[in-house]
């Protein structure tokens, strides 16, 4: 996977995926890499300055990310009310494709919208 995320002051640029790979080592061939492909990327998509994306590099971060369901499968985004029992209500949201909290923007209004409807009495809470 390769993305490009736009902040006021930066970008965010990657990534990796490596199956049962739980190291925490960042290697500078695989930061080179990533630079590189999202290069390419934004070179396609016709962005003005393609080629100084990545020339500084503020931080490297690793994000060790469990699969759930089947490997080798797309694994389902759980979006959901559960009554937990005792008046205690979770909203779940997780399970964007192990890019994290990076693609789960457009499901955090979601589960804010049903966590306010928990609280406003929309929803019923057991």
């Amino acid at each position: 996977m390769t993305y490009v995320f736009l902040y006021d002051d930066h970008l965010v640029l990657g990534s990796t995926y490596e199956a049962d790979v739980w190291d925490e080592v960042i290697e500078e061939e695989e930061v080179q890499a990533i630079v590189e492909r999202c290069r390419r990327l934004a070179c396609i998509d016709g962005c003005p300055n393609w080629w100084d994306l990545g020339a500084e590099i503020i931080d490297r971060r690793v994000g060790l990310r469990p699969i759930r369901g089947e490997a080798g499968i797309s694994e389902d985004i759980r979006l959901e009310i559960e009554h937990a029992g005792a008046g205690r209500t979770i909203v779940h949201n997780y399970g964007h494709g192990r890019s994290g909290v990076s693609l789960a923007w457009g499901t955090a209004e979601e589960a804010a919208d049903m966590a306010l409807a928990v609280i406003n009495g929309t929803v019923r809470s057991a």
